[in-house]
């Protein structure tokens, strides 16, 4: 599994270089698990958690999100994909065409349930540990099986098969932006 290894951070690769990454891979800047970071509260403006909640296991997902919050001082981002029935059929069509390590990194952990994590920051927002938190569905969970399948498949033998997610916007992932002041 990897997280934001040094070289694989994407927030470097749009030009953001005061970025401090963790992984368990040793080349990034600080090698830790997510859940028991080894910093200081408040230690960092903003903490991200792109695309890694559904590689990390389910029990430990909420202390994960409880780290970032605690390692932030002024806000947190997490992005993953959605656990919804579209989602989890949408995987499995793709996984029926191409063989990817990540994606059953997917089916042994599980997406990500994002009611749990809002539950979670609403009892913060009520202690007043965080000021407010906005949910945003992103992606369209049919582009991201014909970009998944392309060089596998063609569109014209996809779309019969990707029928449950048309005529209506079905999200692939799910943004939190969370805000502590």
């Amino acid at each position: 599994m990897r997280g934001g290894a040094t070289g694989n951070n994407l927030l470097r690769k749009f030009g953001i270089d005061d970025v401090t990454t963790l992984d368990l891979d040793k080349s990034a800047d600080i090698v830790s698990s997510a859940a028991d970071m080894p910093v200081e509260d408040g230690a960092f403006d903003v903490a991200t958690c792109i695309d890694t909640l559904e590689h990390i296991p389910q029990g430990l997902r909420i202390k994960v999100v409880e780290e970032l919050l605690r390692v932030a001082s002024k806000a947190v981002f997490v992005v993953a994909p959605l656990d919804s029935p579209e989602n989890n059929q949408a995987e499995e069509l793709v996984l029926k065409y191409t063989r990817s390590r990540f994606l059953e990194e997917h089916r042994e952990h599980g997406l990500v349930d994002f009611d749990a994590l809002e539950a979670l920051l609403a009892s913060r927002v009520a202690e007043g540990r965080i000021a407010r938190y906005e949910r945003h569905e992103i992606d369209s969970l049919l582009n991201w099986i014909l970009s998944m399948t392309r060089s596998d498949i063609s569109a014209d033998r996809i779309y019969p098969e990707a029928h449950f997610v048309e005529n209506r916007f079905c999200p692939r992932r799910v943004a939190l932006c969370v805000y502590k002041d």
